[in-house]
């Protein structure tokens, strides 16, 4: 049992384990993954012992699916949605954890501020990529200035990733 995928391990469970034609009760016998970093809220929240499953058509692959010429036009319009979305949501995240930077050293005098650094692991990985994103061919080198000169930095990258932000919602 171990060694099959959960959905043809649903199979051969009874219709008492199932709450839903795609939902089925984790069975005792199959292993739990542990995680290390759930919460308390998290063990009383997240579900841990139903998992959705693949049933019907939802088995097949969308590449093997024919589409016509319509189709494909709303396959590639939902991507370019989903991308957009991405790029909306990470700019947001970007704002809400540079702003509160921005306002923490506004009232600094000129000595402190030139003193002040980003605190290791402010920011992450998508913050500095959406300050890439949105400086193109320059955004390696905003990112640099960002690390080295945070103070100067931040409130420039925050005009331009508000004007980047009215600009996706108008699309």
């Amino acid at each position: 049992m171990l060694s099959k995928p959960i959905s043809e391990v649903a199979a051969e469970f009874n219709p008492d384990d199932r709450c839903t034609p795609s939902y089925v009760r984790v069975p005792g016998s199959y292993p739990k993954v542990k995680s290390s970093g759930k919460t308390a809220i998290g063990e009383e929240v997240l579900n841990d012992s139903w998992v959705s499953i693949i049933s019907g058509s939802e088995d097949y692959s969308f590449k093997l699916m024919r589409k016509n010429q319509y189709e494909e036009a709303l396959f590639r319009c939902e991507d370019d949605r989903f991308e957009l979305d991405m790029c909306i949501e990470t700019n947001a995240s970007t704002l809400r954890k540079l702003r509160p930077l921005r306002d923490l050293f506004a009232g600094m005098s000129p000595e402190d501020r030139a003193l002040w650094r980003l605190p290791e692991g402010e920011l992450g990985a998508i913050h500095f990529r959406a300050v890439e994103r949105i400086y193109g061919d320059q955004g390696p080198q905003i990112v640099e200035l960002l690390k080295k000169n945070p103070t100067v930095a931040i409130p420039v990258i925050i005009v331009r990733l508000e004007q980047k932000e009215a600009e996706w919602y108008r699309v």
